[in-house]
């Protein structure tokens, strides 16, 4: 394969993360024309390996080659060399299962979309008077365009937001990033945090956001409640709201 195994220190150590992006598939015909649905799952862990098809591990160990191979020269001189591989797996189910999946994740978009719309809007409560809050609430959900709305819905949110104890933060959705605890093999992997410029210690919280990109953890929680794209990158991050 081309490697030069002189370079490979001995005692390096490979740390293997594997993400596996299920693409959930539908097809029926539809006025003489084939309709095809899609949704796109994704798994940061897959436990057990056994789960995956022959097809899949296959998948799995030549992207993990490719990557050695690509970056060599650089896990050569480390320790704990990083590896990360990306697998697509495609997965068929009936026209009906995949209506009530996509109407499924439509509906949990949308009342995480209303969630932080009320949160931004209903704003520091104190004072308000409950007709005020009412109408605050209401306005919050029509604004993301849905008129039909329960008056129990609208009442719950009252009663939410006037709690002595009431505060909204946002939080990093934990599907879409991971936070992790600094271990022996993370210290080759983590340079600084770009927000702070500190480095990352032994023992403490880094979170790895979805576009690969690492910061500690408590660094990026502040953060995302003044802005909710990536320091680095600048791209959107999944964030919902949490209530206390």
């Amino acid at each position: 394969m081309g490697l030069t195994y002189e370079e490979t220190v001995t005692y390096a150590q490979f740390m293997v993360v594997v993400q596996v992006d299920v693409v959930y598939k539908s097809e029926q015909e539809w006025g003489g024309k084939k309709l095809v649905r899609s949704l796109l799952v994704k798994i940061d862990r897959i436990s057990p390996l056994a789960k995956l098809t022959s097809e899949d591990k296959t998948s799995i160990v030549l992207g993990l080659v490719a990557g050695l191979v690509k970056q060599r020269k650089t896990w050569s001189k480390k320790r704990w060399i990083p590896c990360k591989v990306r697998v697509e797996k495609t997965v068929m189910v009936p026209p009906v299962d995949m209506e009530v999946m996509l109407e499924e994740a439509k509906d949990k978009k949308l009342h995480k979309t209303i969630d932080i719309n009320i949160v931004k809007m209903v704003g520091f409560p104190l004072g308000k008077s409950d007709d005020l809050l009412r109408k605050t609430i209401r306005d919050a959900i029509r604004e993301v365009g849905q008129t039909q709305f329960p008056d129990s819905y609208v009442e719950s949110w009252v009663r939410l937001v006037k709690r002595p104890k009431y505060y909204s933060r946002l939080i990093l959705e934990k599907d879409c990033h991971k936070c992790v605890k600094v271990l022996g093999p993370d210290m080759d992997m983590f340079d600084t945090c770009c927000i702070c410029q500190e480095g990352f210690f032994l023992g403490g919280y880094a979170t790895i956001t979805s576009c690969s990109h690492v910061f500690h953890s408590s660094c990026i929680t502040g953060w995302i409640n003044k802005s909710t794209k990536c320091p680095l990158c600048r791209v959107q991050l999944e964030v919902y709201t949490l209530m206390i």
